[in-house]
């Protein structure tokens, strides 16, 4: 009997086939966020130490950028303009600039100046803001107290307390699309909460766009307080805009209530100019109904 020893050469590759594999693991896996850490100077380890600085930096980078801010609270001087064409997620409450790990929410407060808004939301990319507060903005000559979003990219709020700000339209937050484009608004676990709108839309004026509402969101104690023609919508104006709401539960809170309008709608505002648009409400479970 006799037998044949054969060497096991490896095969070679063709060079096609190898960078058709890259290509295809490129888009499976997507592109990888470019990490920014913004936190107080006392912290040498962070990048920047103001969030608009880290923001002007993601734009450059042509990808989906996270931005991480340390625990603490940040006095807000300017407007935070996010202005940018790819994704960007801004998530606060880190133990420091050096840590992967989040402890807390981080604080953004505007110390009542009248300087306009926490952010301006005008980029095409989605923006998602997490574990954060943003507080005491007022902007008494235009919309939007703590976030102001017109014709935007989709825009997310989870586990974000919008408290104690002020603007003409849209005390907390002020969301507006067009006939063109409607832009989206998801709140998750968030609370909007004690805001002032001194026309309509005491906590969120929203107009001609998409709203979808998830988890323990509230809008609690906020206030419309126009006069005439105005002060609709204590909690909520919504003009020619579908909202969803779903699983909104508190054990001791409403999903809207306390709110107040000087006019028309206590709690919500709801309109449309020509279309049919929904509000739509699934899984109640609430101390209160809507006042």
């Amino acid at each position: 009997m006799s037998t044949c020893n054969r060497s096991l050469k490896p095969r070679r590759v063709p060079r096609g086939a190898f960078v058709a594999v890259l290509l295809v693991a490129g888009f499976w896996f997507g592109s990888a966020e470019a990490l920014f850490t913004v936190g107080p100077a006392s912290d040498t380890a962070c990048q920047f130490h103001d969030i608009q600085s880290a923001v002007n930096a993601a734009q450059q980078n042509p990808g989906p950028d996270l931005i991480q801010v340390s625990a603490g609270t940040y006095l807000h001087q300017t407007t935070i303009t996010v202005a940018d064409g790819s994704d960007v997620t801004i998530e606060g409450g880190y133990q420091n600039c050096s840590s992967g790990s989040r402890t807390d929410r981080s604080t953004l407060d505007a110390q009542g100046t009248s300087d306009g808004p926490i952010f301006i939301d005008e980029g095409s990319g989605a923006l998602t803001l997490l574990h954060l507060i943003l507080q005491n903005a007022n902007n008494p000559t235009g919309p939007g107290g703590a976030i102001s979003a017109v014709v935007a990219g989709p825009l997310t709020l989870s586990d974000v307390l919008v408290y104690s700000n002020r603007a003409t339209y849209g005390g907390g937050l002020f969301i507006s699309g067009n006939s063109i484009f409607r832009p989206t608004l998801t709140l998750i676990d968030s609370s909007i909460n004690s805001n002032t709108a001194s026309f309509n839309g005491g906590g969120l004026y929203v107009t001609t766009a998409d709203v979808f509402i998830h988890g323990s969101t509230n809008f609690l104690a906020n206030l419309a307080n126009g006069t005439g023609d105005n002060g609709d919508g204590g909690g909520i104006y919504a003009l020619d805009t579908n909202i969803h709401a779903t699983g909104h539960s508190l054990p001791k809170f409403p999903f809207v209530g306390f709110n107040q309008a000087t006019r028309y709608g206590g709690g919500v505002y709801f309109g449309a100019t020509a279309n049919a648009l929904e509000f739509f409400l699934a899984n109640d479970s609430a101390s209160l109904p809507l006042n």
